[in-house]
């Protein structure tokens, strides 16, 4: 039970989550799948890669079904990573001092996504 708690508690640390775009609710999604993933920063106001370029991808401006953008495990971890910035000193109950290190999340300047594209069958 307390392995399941841990699973639980690290997901909703992450942040998790899924976005899809469907271009028609009817639209048949072909096998050839891109996936690649997309840099932003700045708590999410400044892009580091390109935008995905859906007509280069799938061969056409309406040949893609679906886009999925997604932050799993892995991207979430990465934005928890965290930056050593220094110690803080805390006093304990018996009257002594404990050090504390300090740190700055890498997710608030760096959070990676992952894009899938699914394009239409011809």
């Amino acid at each position: 039970m307390k392995r399941l708690f841990l699973i639980f508690i690290l997901f909703n640390l992450t942040g998790c989550y899924t976005i899809h775009f469907l271009k028609d609710s009817d639209s048949s999604q072909g096998p050839y799948t891109y996936t690649s993933w997309h840099h932003i920063g700045l708590l999410g106001l400044m892009e580091f890669s390109s935008p995905v370029d859906l007509k280069a991808t799938c061969g056409g401006p309406d040949q893609w079904g679906a886009v999925r953008v997604q932050t799993g495990l892995v991207q979430g971890l990465v934005r928890m990573i965290t930056i050593p910035t220094g110690s803080n000193t805390i006093p304990t109950a018996d009257g002594s001092t404990v050090a504390v290190p300090t740190g700055i999340p890498i997710g608030s300047f760096y959070s990676p996504e992952q894009v899938s594209i699914s394009c239409n069958r011809n």
